[in-house]
């Protein structure tokens, strides 16, 4: 299941999800949260299931907690797929997490997440699908932590895998906490 929010870095996780799962039979559905649906009739008829939820959020936290209340129950043996490159994974983690609001990782802690974008750039991105650049992410757009980002990643190219890495290492030390 896709975790959708209307922007460039969900766009190409379903796109790609799409395009690599479409010779195994698997099962594809997107699930999009939002003030509006965002995919075109067209585009949303590719996948297995597309549901819209009308909700409003602001943070990744946000996003993620709106995520966890409208997943169907069924959904604990599906992989929850987020849209996530690394720069929203570092500005998540030094903008959300690190400063003490781990609500969202109640995601984890519950269902199966993947994020196949996380080592890709959000420049990448746009080199891929430069049609849509204009629908850049809202919230990586509009954090403080994006300037903050840049400036770090300028002297310390390796900032990205590290704040990576401690992403990784805390929810996988939330999930063995689970499983005690």
């Amino acid at each position: 299941m896709v975790a959708y929010r209307g922007d460039l870095q969900s766009y190409a996780t379903a796109t790609l999800l799409h395009e690599v799962e479409k010779n195994y039979g698997s099962n594809v559905e997107v699930l999009e949260i939002g003030l509006e649906s965002s995919l075109s009739d067209t585009y949303w008829h590719s996948f297995s299931r597309y549901k819209f939820v009308k909700r409003e959020w602001k943070t990744y936290t946000e996003f993620r907690l709106n995520l966890c209340s409208v997943l169907p129950r069924e959904t604990f043996e599906s992989v929850i797929v987020l849209p996530d490159t690394m720069e929203d994974i570092a500005a998540y983690t030094l903008g959300e997490v690190l400063l003490g609001d781990t609500r969202g990782l109640n995601l984890e802690a519950r269902f199966r997440v993947a994020y196949p974008l996380a080592a890709v750039s959000i420049r990448e991105l746009q080199a891929m699908f430069p049609h849509l650049s204009s629908k850049l992410a809202r919230v990586y757009g509009h954090t403080e932590v994006k300037y903050t980002l840049k400036e770090i990643s300028l002297s310390i190219p390796t900032i990205y895998f590290s704040l990576l890495s401690s992403f990784v290492e805390l929810t996988s030390a939330l999930k063995r906490k689970k499983d005690i």
